[in-house]
């Protein structure tokens, strides 16, 4: 991305790594460490989570906080519109990988 002198070479390069659900990691970081050494997190939760849980019996529960509902209590239509095509992309990834 550096390496683009263009916009129209930033797209190019962004589009060869958006997956076939049409999202991208933009960053990668370990937020858990984060969250540990922060003790005011639990009042102030601002993240999505995406939670896998294994059951004994071999089922597995997902559950996504959706942008949507993250951002409603500001009530920006335009924000809202991006926040659900988000969660469609999310939870049409999260219905393929558990088939």
């Amino acid at each position: 991305m550096d390496d683009s002198s263009t916009f129209a070479e930033s797209k190019t390069l962004t589009e060869e790594v958006v997956g076939s659900a049409g999202l991208m990691e933009f960053l990668r970081r370990d937020l858990g460490a984060a969250m540990l050494r922060d003790p005011s997190f639990q009042q102030r939760p601002r993240m999505v989570r995406i939670i896998l849980v294994f059951e004994r019996n071999g089922i597995v529960n997902l559950r996504y906080d959706t942008m949507r509902s993250l951002l409603a209590p500001y009530g920006n239509a335009e924000t809202l519109a991006v926040a659900a095509a988000l969660d469609a992309k999310v939870i049409q990834l999260m219905a393929n990988a558990t088939g």
